[in-house]
């Protein structure tokens, strides 16, 4: 029996329970009811399958490193289409350049699913991801900024690494990164700027730090 036709069948039989076994519809508009159910439930899932397939073959085009194909990803991931965000987040795994770039471009925008597949894809420890953070919080764009601030919150051994390496830079976004981490207690980012106090290149930067936060204690 189709599950629709249980599902309509235990829904009438709790009814009539109800209501003293009174008879709501006769047999035939229920198997009529039934029968239409039926048929859009097989509508849906054959329009699933369509939209697999069509979206299988987006993808073997983006590896291709098609324009076309490469935008009609980029606008389905912006409408929240799921299988376009799966599919987004295994290429930028696998490493395939169009798609590192629809990332890019849509965590820039501040897409709350790009943002997700990144952060996602870093906690993994992808090491494309973590290079793609690097690039957009180097460039300053915040809600990189915050995602590296989350991950370092966990305690990610990829986002340690990636602050690390942005500070010993002089990177002015990462050192703020650092400042606020640093205020808040967080034991990794401690031992960076310890560590970062050695680096001739940013000690200056860090030590002018060190004396804000000394004068605003004291005032």
């Amino acid at each position: 029996m189709p599950i629709s036709r249980y599902i309509i069948g235990k829904y009438c039989s709790l009814i009539k329970g109800l209501r003293g076994g009174e008879r709501l519809m006769s047999n035939e508009l229920l198997v009529a009811l039934q029968e239409r159910l039926d048929a859009l439930l097989e509508r849906f899932a054959s329009k699933r399958r369509e939209e697999e397939i069509e979206i299988a073959d987006l993808v073997k085009q983006v590896r291709k490193e098609d324009l076309r194909a490469t935008g009609v990803l980029k606008s389905l991931v912006r409408t929240g289409d799921p299988h376009a965000i799966d599919n987004l987040k295994d290429l930028v795994h696998d490493g395939y350049s169009s798609a590192i770039e629809i990332l890019k471009d849509l965590v820039r925008e501040g897409d709350h699913d790009a943002i997700k597949i990144l952060k996602d894809l870093v906690n993994e420890g992808n090491f494309i991801a973590a290079k793609v953070l690097q690039d957009l919080v180097r460039e300053g764009n915040r809600h990189a900024i915050d995602i590296l601030k989350d991950l370092m919150r966990e305690g990610d051994h990829d986002a340690i690494k990636i602050l690390k390496d942005l500070v010993r830079e002089g990177n002015r976004h990462a050192i703020d990164i650092l400042k606020d981490l640093v205020r808040e207690g967080d034991s990794d980012a401690i031992k960076i700027f310890q560590e970062a106090l050695k680096c001739e290149k940013v000690r200056p930067l860090l030590e002018e730090i060190i004396k804000g936060w000394e004068e605003a204690l004291e005032s």
